[in-house]
């Protein structure tokens, strides 16, 4: 084809076959290429017929070919066939498992033409599992309040309830929602429609408990207007989440211009908001502006502040109705006032018959904070608690339990226990390997096709990673028998969990259907959180001084990450134009709205994303500025040499046991941003400019001398005023004493 445009690319070549490494060069060389066909197999177990398809695609070998196919293992041949016809080159045969027991075998494809004579061949691995064993198991299933958490007290007379740090009250639907002694409701969530230009709210009687006890409670209630009834359900576990049913009826027809749920915040409880439309980088996170916050539907959105807040999410928009002209969803600031609305029915509609809707509130932060969480760190940190064992080395497959050596794997485990850090091995519970001899049997029921992902560190260990739907009850008992077993073997402390996000789904009971037969996802964020909670018990049960790393970046879907201990939050800035300076793509209200911990309840991490040439100027800002927001970092992707002098000179400080003075308390909005870390004979001063170059004089509250402990430079004290020179977005770490 004719060049429109100039390129990097001097030319295309388009081959009907894969090429070897050899025959690429002698390409690239610009030699004739000696096509070498290397067909491609691909193996699916149909474990109800006991069969095993093997589908080949003979990758460039043209004319009548045969293919012979022997299952075998340690020289025996359990089960052999053909595939006699191949259709542009693919073709597939089946073969009998009936004769194979547990074990590894060889699936052998040989290409011949048809005299017989052989073109190539191709061998796979394939293994044979046992019988589903775990299947219908109750491992983390025991209803019981888990550590740190406290009972659910009910109040059923009065339709109140109260968990750890939070009070909900319930009229028809949550009026009061109390987060550490704060009422995050200036007006209690009602549901209103709008009927020829008016606001008819639905209205009832109080809420009635239905049961109560330690672990949960359900409430249920009615309200009516304009024609309109809808049932309620309302349902409260001991961690302070919550799910509402709504069951709307109405009758013949009721004609409504919206219909939509609302409450009102106090304007200081609802500065932030953070929200996850699945954007990656592009979510949103940050000051509740002037103009508030608004978007089409999305799973998850919370507004509140440094200290507390309350998340809304759904699963589905089945029977939500959008409109260009209003939002789904919205929060804006009226006054002394946060009004928050989602819009069910956002246009002109005909309602009738019954239609669900269904939704959760959830108020934060969900879990006490642990007094040495300033204490914790990862490997190669100086004084390291935990060490996180990535796939790559000596498991066997991506995010799996099972190592390639049993005894380097117990030997590095037993090595990390007598330096007191907890193991906490990387394990998926939303994707699996396609290697796991299981997959091939049982992942027909778990897996999600939409998601089959190969990066750079997976494509390494040779399988793809295939999405699993944690909303499938035996997929759920699977990972738990291997998590259980794991623990057996080698005495792990808990399991980093990546990609920790609602992946729209369509499978194993997920997804909702409309008029017309298109079947639209749901984002089982019940299931995520259910899957989660089952590993936290056994592990809470089983080694009961666990920890838990969810890699959750852009995203704290709040419900989902209840029982974990510790959230890592980063990732996406990969994505953006970093350099060795994180305000633009990270300014202190979208740090403050997502990235802190404090507001939330697990224990936040920061995972820094600097390129080499970029880690060594950039990594002292960065810990200045986590600093600032008492969060630490997984120190990957940075200069350690800096995170190592901080935390020496943190620890002989005495870091954890500093009492936390944040500067939001003071100015925000200040150019010079400064956070202490105060103890009774010295203070640490976290600063951060965030403007052009400037002489801050810095109130420490002490006199004494100073010192940048990443720098080493002394500085001029005045009294208890600090002279701190600061280039353009410089952030520095003092400790006066």
């Amino acid at each position: 084809m004719p060049r429109e445009k100039q390129t990097l690319i001097d030319e295309v070549k388009l081959y009907s076959a894969p090429l070897d490494p050899e025959s690429i060069a002698r390409a690239a060389r610009g030699e004739a290429v000696e096509f070498k066909p290397d067909p491609i197999i691909e193996l699916t177990v149909d474990p109800d017929a006991n069969a095993l398809t093997v589908a080949c695609d003979a990758a460039g070998v043209d004319g009548k070919i045969v293919g012979k196919v022997e299952l075998a293992t340690e020289g025996r041949v359990v089960a052999s066939g053909e595939i006699t016809e191949f259709a542009d080159q693919m073709g597939q045969g089946v073969l009998s498992l009936a004769g194979a027991e547990q074990g590894e075998y060889e699936v052998v494809v040989e290409l011949v033409d048809g005299d017989g004579e052989a073109l190539a061949s191709k061998t796979e691995r394939f293994a044979v599992p046992g019988p589903p064993v775990w299947s219908g198991n109750e491992l983390g299933r025991a209803d019981v309040v888990l550590p740190p958490w406290t009972p659910l007290e009910a109040d059923e007379a009065e339709a109140k309830l109260a968990c750890w740090g939070r009070e909900y009250d319930y009229e028809t639907f949550l009026s009061e929602a109390v987060s550490g002694g704060a009422d995050l409701l200036a007006e209690a969530v009602r549901l209103e429609a709008v009927i020829d230009g008016q606001t008819v709210p639905l209205s009832g009687e109080s809420c009635a408990v239905e049961y109560a006890t330690e672990t949960r409670a359900r409430l249920l209630g009615e309200v009516s207007g304009a024609g309109l009834i809808a049932t309620l359900a309302h349902e409260v576990e001991y961690d302070g989440y919550t799910w509402t049913d709504v069951a709307l009826g109405a009758g013949n027809g009721v004609d409504v211009d919206e219909l939509r749920l609302t409450w009102s915040m106090p304007a200081d409880q609802a500065t932030l908001m953070h929200a996850d439309r699945q954007k990656w980088i592009n979510n949103e996170a940050g000051a509740l502006g002037p103009d508030g916050w608004s978007s089409d539907w999305t799973h998850y959105f919370w507004v509140g502040n440094e200290e507390r807040g309350l998340a809304w999410y759904a699963e589905s928009n089945q029977h939500w109705v959008a409109s260009d002209a209003a939002p789904a969803l919205q929060a804006k600031r009226d006054g002394d006032v946060v009004d928050v609305t989602v819009r069910l029915i956002a246009e002109p509609t005909t309602l009738s018959g019954e239609m669900h809707f269904a939704f959760g509130l959830m108020a934060t932060p969900v879990r006490p904070r642990p007094a040495d969480a300033r204490r914790w760190r990862m490997t190669p940190a100086t004084g390291a608690t935990m060490d996180i064992i990535w796939p790559n080395g000596n498991m066997k497959y991506y995010g799996y339990t099972d190592p390639e050596d049993h005894e380097t794997l117990a030997a590095k485990i037993e090595g990390d226990h007598a330096k007191d850090m907890l193991v906490v091995p990387y394990i998926n519970l939303n994707f699996i390997s396609a290697g796991v001899p299981e997959w091939r049997y049982y992942g027909g029921e778990w897996g999600d096709p939409r998601r089959v992902v190969t990066p750079t560190d997976v494509a390494a260990m040779g399988h793809a990673s295939m999405g699993t739907c944690p909303n499938v009850r035996d997929w759920q008992d699977f990972i738990l028998h291997r998590i259980n077993e794991m623990i057996d073997a080698y005495e792990i402390d808990g399991i980093y969990i990546d990609c920790w996000s609602p992946y729209p789904c369509k499978v194993g009971g997920c997804g909702w259907t409309d008029a017309d037969g298109e079947i639209h996802p749901t984002r089982p964020v019940r299931a995520y959180r259910e899957i989660l909670r089952r590993v936290y018990a056994l592990f809470a049960e089983r080694r009961p001084e666990s920890l838990l790393m969810v890699h959750m970046s852009s995203q704290v879907d709040i419900p989902m990450l209840s029982f974990t201990h510790t959230i890592l939050d980063g990732e996406q800035f990969r994505s953006g134009d970093l350099k060795d300076d994180y305000l633009d793509l990270m300014p202190p209200d979208e740090f403050r709205a997502e990235f802190m911990g404090l507001n939330w309840g697990p224990v936040d991490f920061f995972l820094p994303e600097f390129r080499d040439e970029y880690q060594a100027s950039g990594t002292p800002n960065l810990a200045a500025y986590l600093m600032l927001h008492d969060v630490s970092a997984w120190a990957i992707w940075s200069d350690w040499a800096v995170w190592n002098t901080l935390h020496e000179a943190t620890d002989e400080f005495g870091i954890v046991e500093a009492q936390f003075e944040p500067y939001w308390e003071s100015d925000p909005d200040a150019q010079v941003l400064v956070s202490r870390y105060v103890r009774d004979d010295g203070v640490v001063l976290a600063v951060m400019n965030t403007g052009d170059a400037v002489e801050a004089e810095i109130e420490a509250g002490i006199a004494g001398t100073a010192e940048d402990v990443l720098s080493g430079e002394t500085l001029d004290v005045d009294g208890t005023t600090v002279t701190v020179p600061l280039a353009r977005r410089q952030g520095r770490v003092i400790l006066v004493r």
